[in-house]
């Protein structure tokens, strides 16, 4: 993969296994569009701070970077 995605408070590196990691700078947290489609409360969101995606995943239309806040606090895993 050529061209990595560029994600806004995020470090995108391809590591040794050819696959795409997202760890999110401090203060921020992504959930995944496509496991939690608009709509979805917040209550129900869980939000990582890393992930792992093949280099085929369109990460830029389904990571969803929010600030991380009090309110969701024990929903980061």
């Amino acid at each position: 993969m050529s061209d990595l995605p560029k994600i806004e408070h995020a470090e995108v590196n391809l590591n040794e296994r050819n696959r795409v990691e997202v760890k999110m700078n401090e203060g921020y947290v992504f959930y995944r569009l496509d496991s939690y489609p608009e709509g979805t409360p917040q209550e129900d969101i869980c939000y990582s701070t890393w992930g792992s995606f093949s280099p085929t995943t369109d990460i830029k239309n389904i990571l969803i970077v929010v600030e991380r806040t009090p309110e969701i606090e024990n929903q980061i895993y």
